[in-house]
């Protein structure tokens, strides 16, 4: 396992608050809004995790305290890679380079050590906090999630049921075959097994929220290739109606003009063929438009 520090990536906390609690008190979704999508080789996909409050409603003027988490990212291949952080008004870090939304400083885009450090396995990715140095999977070291209590933030404190606490993007690898990309927090990744949300203005009582397996939304990503190119008789001329020609040649059961080097008819990948979709894909691409699945 090696060790990369990611000079990119960093947690853009307490972002304007989702429009409803999230049915577990731990979920991760892409920027839409996603728990599961499907994705094309290629695609940046933008990954969101937030927490909600479960426990602790009623209990007095509560908002986030505190939540120390590592985010696993199953399926990875050498082929993926994550992508320059984007720094957002109001996101910052503090001294230990831990994330904290009340940071005076606004994030930079990069940082020679780095906001957050990936581990990398076989098909595995770890993203734990700046302090943590060593592929060891120490708890405390992941990444912080933090505000304070609201006498002392006053009108910064965040009150919402529901927050992101960390945001980020990467990028499928464009050759990338059919897979599985599973991105979740591990309830054993969690620091403490544990979220503590305030319930007093002054940050002496909290209400702390017990997480397990079951309440962890994992966000899953299903890869599919993409489509061929529109060069379908391979003569290295294209944009060319010919391709056109010959695809639907070889679609009706005819040759092709540079046969044997002509492409399949499965032209978006999907497995699936023959299928008149492909033709309206095809279609689609050679005019600029998007791969149809």
């Amino acid at each position: 396992m090696s060790i990369r520090p990611l000079a990119f990536l960093t947690c853009m906390c307490w972002l304007p608050s989702l429009a409803a609690a999230a049915t577990t008190p731990v979920v991760v979704k892409d920027g839409n809004g996603n728990s599961s999508a499907d994705e094309v080789a290629g695609t940046t996909v933008v990954v969101v995790v937030s927490v909600s409050e479960r426990d602790c409603i009623g209990l007095g003027p509560t908002g986030l305290n505190a939540i120390t988490f590592q985010v696993i990212i199953d399926g990875w291949t050498p082929g993926d890679s994550v992508l320059a952080f984007e720094p957002s008004l109001g996101v910052g870090l503090n001294d230990n380079g831990r994330t904290n939304p009340f940071a005076t400083q606004p994030m930079t885009t990069a940082s020679a050590s780095g906001q957050l450090h990936a581990f990398v396995g076989a098909s595995t990715v770890r993203f734990a906090g700046e302090n943590c140095v060593t592929p060891t999977t120490n708890l405390a070291w992941g990444v912080s999630a933090h505000q304070p209590p609201l006498d002392i933030a006053g009108p910064l404190f965040n009150s919402d049921p529901t927050v992101q606490v960390l945001r980020f993007e990467f990028q499928i690898d464009p050759l990338s075959t059919y897979r599985t990309i599973t991105i979740s927090v591990p309830d054993t990744l969690i620091d403490g097994g544990t979220m503590s949300w305030y319930t007093s203005a002054d940050g002496t009582s909290n209400c702390v929220t017990p997480i397990d397996a079951g309440d962890v939304t994992p966000l899953v990503i299903s890869v599919f290739p993409a489509c061929d190119s529109i060069d379908f008789n391979n003569d290295s001329l294209f944009p060319d109606t010919a391709d056109i020609d010959d695809f639907l040649s070889v679609f009706s059961g005819g040759p092709c003009s540079n046969d044997p080097l002509c492409n399949d008819i499965d032209f978006n990948n999907d497995t699936l063929f023959p299928d008149t979709l492909d033709i309206d894909s095809l279609l689609s691409v050679f005019s600029g438009g998007g791969c149809l699945r």
